[in-house]
């Protein structure tokens, strides 16, 4: 009976922790298969109104040529989660040059609350600049831009802390923001001037002067585990629920892998370098936690585990 309880406790757990109010994070649903670009058929997601002639992209599994996942005309790149992912410009070196993604959350925020934001974004192969102030702006009323290809010049509440120029593989861009009250959209893309951009080229790219940017996986919790510990299907943890180890799974594996374990308050319970598929968790005391395993380019893997 205990350990049923356990697992009961488990599952009402992750229904209150991992509510996310954002609707379609990961692309998933879809009114049609993308057929080229500028169609930005993912369900719940729209560009910014009047900005210019902007075109974000969508890519999907169900595509097998320019707009497919992973391959397509932008270059090579999983789905960080699932099947599809979009696609934005943010910089170009000629004329100022943004692109948008809205959607409206499920529901408004409630004014004195901490909010977390996440978002995980890839710079595509075939585009050279990489840049540092990717972020989210988190609204009560939709964007509107003012009828240019130009940035819609607001101070989002989540900006990324570095230039990010990995292609191989996903990074997060994570922050959090006390609520207003009554915010309902989140906005993702580049909203400094070119001047305030920071930038790196890469001379030996297709096209070296533009930046364009993947973007997977958006998340706006009040968890303060701000992470991807609901969707990572990327780490698989057996037998879940547990008595005393655990067996863990994952691709890419390095030497020098940081492994952590923290209570439900955020609490580190556990960290050591994980240098075996299997770790003796005897030591923990019984209930719902999660582990943390830090890869290189700053790539966590997250899952939640009950121990019985």
């Amino acid at each position: 009976m205990r350990n049923l309880a356990l697992i009961a406790f488990f599952v009402l757990a992750q229904n209150m922790v991992s509510q996310n109010l954002v609707n379609n994070p990961s692309f998933e649903n879809y009114s049609s298969c993308p057929t080229g670009d500028s169609q930005l058929n993912a369900l719940n997601w729209q560009v910014t109104a009047n900005s210019g002639n902007s075109t974000p992209d969508y890519y999907n599994v169900c595509n097998s040529g320019t707009q497919g996942v992973p391959n397509n005309d932008a270059g090579n790149q999983n789905a960080y989660n699932g099947n599809a992912y979009i696609g934005i410009f943010c910089f170009y070196a000629n004329v100022p040059l943004r692109e948008y993604i809205q959607s409206q959350l499920s529901a408004p925020l409630v004014g004195g609350q901490t909010y977390y934001v996440s978002f995980r974004v890839s710079l595509a192969d075939e585009y050279g600049t990489a840049i540092g102030s990717l972020g989210a702006y988190i609204s009560n009323n939709p964007l509107v831009g003012n009828g240019t290809f130009g940035p819609i010049v607001v101070t989002p509440q989540i900006i990324s802390s570095s230039i990010i120029s990995n292609t191989s593989s996903w990074t997060q861009i994570t922050g959090s923001f006390v609520a207003n009250g009554g915010e309902r959209y989140i906005t993702i893309g580049n909203f400094s001037t070119d001047a305030a951009t920071p930038r790196t080229t890469n001379p030996n790219t297709f096209i070296s002067d533009m930046a364009y940017y993947y973007i997977d996986m958006v998340e706006v919790t009040t968890t303060p585990l701000n992470i991807s510990q609901f969707y990572d299907t990327n780490l698989s943890v057996f037998p879940n629920p547990f008595n005393d180890t655990i067996t863990i799974e994952y691709v890419n594996r390095t030497a020098g892998d940081i492994f952590e374990v923290h209570s439900l308050d955020g609490k580190q319970l556990k960290k050591m370098v994980l240098d075996t598929n299997t770790v003796d968790l005897n030591d923990l005391p019984t209930g719902v936690c999660f582990i943390y395993i830090s890869q290189k380019e700053s790539v966590k893997l997250v899952k939640k585990i009950v121990k019985i």
